[in-house]
């Protein structure tokens, strides 16, 4: 009797010792959405960070605008004393209308001196029909001749004169614009669109073409 229950235990232990274990199946979970990402980094503008250089050379008066300040394209940011470039302006008008002034003179003048060489030769044509009808002299003819000649280098020295004129009218065209563009870069202002960070001047500061100023 005891035989046969220690019999029956050992085989239960076999059968159940024999039989494979089953592991239970996990399922994966779901993945989260992403609503948050966090980490370093720099943002510049799309055109960068740029800097503002003076133009021209002068002591700068007044800003414009404050740091930080949202700016649009063309907007006044500082403007430099502009009294002497405006001085300068002014004196290149007043040479120019003197200028011009002489230039209409040597045309008038031109003008007559043209008009003087074309009736010494008309004289000198005339007297050369006379002297062949035996209507005036040798002596008159050589006159009219050596007076037309002496027309013709006048006049031609009248075309050189209006010519050098006209081109120093030219140059003080020239000094003219180039003393405005001057004075138009006493007003700086902004390239673009955009945000003035900080300045690096302050009124009463003077400033040279390519200084740094924002």
């Amino acid at each position: 009797m005891h035989r046969l229950l220690r019999f029956g235990l050992f085989v239960g232990c076999l059968a159940a010792c024999g039989k494979p274990k089953q592991t239970a199946q996990t399922t994966p979970p779901k993945p989260q959405p992403i609503r948050q990402v966090v980490g370093i980094a720099r943002i510049e503008p799309e055109r960068g960070l740029l800097t503002v250089y003076a133009g021209a050379a002068g002591r700068v008066v007044a800003r414009a605008v404050a740091e930080n300040e949202s700016v649009a394209e063309e907007q006044t940011l500082l403007a430099l004393d502009p009294a002497t470039d405006n001085a300068q302006v002014a004196q290149a008008l007043a040479r120019l209308a003197t200028q011009q002034a002489a230039v209409a003179a040597q045309e008038a003048g031109l003008a007559s001196l043209k008009l003087d060489w074309d009736n010494a030769v008309a004289d000198a044509d005339l007297n050369r029909k006379l002297l062949a009808v035996k209507g005036t002299t040798e002596q008159t003819l050589r006159d009219s001749e050596a007076n037309a000649d002496k027309q013709r280098q006048a006049y031609r020295k009248g075309q050189a004169d209006l010519t050098q004129t006209r081109t120093k009218l030219a140059e003080l065209r020239a000094d003219l614009t180039y003393y405005r563009t001057v004075a138009s870069q006493k007003t700086v202002r902004s390239p673009y669109d955009g945000t003035l960070l900080e300045w690096t001047v302050t009124p009463g500061d003077y400033v040279t073409a390519g200084t740094a100023l924002a």
